[in-house]
């Protein structure tokens, strides 16, 4: 299970790190999906594995977004307004200052995720992650969206399988596809251009 994968000692730098790449990493594949789109037309079976996992994936977008890949002010202050213990935790020095402060960063982020009215989106209720039912529902979501997402790709590849010829290496033109090969020249690649 994910909680036992995200155990994270005081001063983890190493598994918040790894959590956050996570996040980004099940993020691109919404990202791969909208690259997919035009598939579906005449391979409907595509689009229903990632059908199961949209809104989790959009939840986790949401998370990359505010938590993981950009560091935003209006998301500290909301921090210390929902945790005002953080403002003094950040003036320490205390091993466990880290682990302590990503947790309510992220909790706060889980908590943000609301429409218009303040109704949460994904959970039906405030996210604590210091209280331990919050902390294994969050850890079960993490767990269930991976496992599902990881599901969905071995489908997309499945059917990128079937869809490829394979060409044995002694059928690529001879030496001279080698040589072209080696004469490559590259140049930076800039937007717009082929």
């Amino acid at each position: 299970m994910a909680q036992d994968v995200f155990y994270l000692k005081a001063d983890d730098t190493k598994g918040w790190l790894s959590f956050k790449q996570m996040v980004i990493s099940l993020s691109q594949i919404q990202e791969l999906e909208k690259m997919l789109r035009p598939l579906y037309k005449e391979h409907e079976d595509l689009s229903t594995g990632f059908k199961n996992i949209k809104k989790d994936l959009e939840f986790v977008v949401y998370i990359r977004n505010k938590f993981a890949s950009h560091s935003l002010q209006g998301l500290m202050n909301k921090t210390f307004e929902w945790r005002p213990e953080t403002i003094s935790m950040v003036s320490t020095d205390h091993e466990t200052m880290p682990l302590l402060l990503n947790l309510f960063v992220l909790e706060t982020a889980i908590n943000t995720y609301v429409t218009r009215e303040g109704k949460h989106k994904h959970f039906e209720s405030n996210t604590d992650l210091v209280y331990q039912p919050d902390f294994l529902r969050f850890m079960e979501f993490v767990d269930t969206i991976v496992d599902e997402s990881v599901e969905y790709l071995e489908g997309l590849l499945a059917f990128f399988d079937e869809q490829v010829e394979h060409v044995p290496m002694d059928d690529l033109g001879g030496s001279g596809a080698w040589f072209k090969a080696a004469m490559t020249s590259f140049q930076y690649l800039r937007k717009g251009k082929k």
